[in-house]
């Protein structure tokens, strides 16, 4: 029961990056896998490793890094890629997560203040305003998987 409520209160101070915040000095395989895992922490059911990031790049979800450097765009899409592969299966996100720079930085300014909404919403039944901006899809997907983090919350022994 501890942990539960340790949780929640992870929850409640949980806060995704904004686009701007996220490096743009070129992070390296491993200080990416960190950088990712550190920042979804607090909702216990999202990783990524190192390996997923390799295969994300080869099965072409994330362009590949330039002098094995990932720049802001290509992180922006492996927090999206970690965080809806919870909901979607890997051949589904190629058709949801964007390639091009200016397309996955449209897509992750739209997602994280509707995931962390969704995420009050669900865990503390705030309402949360709906983003029109952001396609039905990619709705469906981030409630799915805010669902997931909030039911492995109630098994936290």
């Amino acid at each position: 029961m501890k942990k539960e409520m340790r949780r929640k209160a992870d929850i409640e101070g949980f806060r995704l990056p904004t686009y701007t915040e996220i490096p743009d000095v070129g992070l390296f395989l491993d200080q990416v896998s960190k950088y990712i895992s550190m920042s979804l922490y607090p909702l216990g059911n999202i990783t990524c490793t190192s390996s997923m990031i390799s295969n994300y790049v080869k099965k072409g979800l994330v362009r590949n890094p330039v002098r094995k450097q990932y720049d802001r765009s290509q992180i922006a899409a492996l927090f999206l890629i970690s965080i809806y592969k919870n909901s979607v299966i890997l051949e589904d996100l190629v058709k949801i997560v964007p390639k091009e720079s200016d397309l996955v930085e449209k897509q992750y300014r739209q997602f994280a203040p509707y995931y962390e909404a969704k995420l009050r919403e669900i865990f503390f039944k705030e309402a949360a305003e709906s983003d029109a901006d952001l396609p039905e899809l990619l709705q469906t997907v981030v409630t799915s998987s805010v669902y997931k983090t909030y039911i492995d919350s109630c098994f936290v022994e």
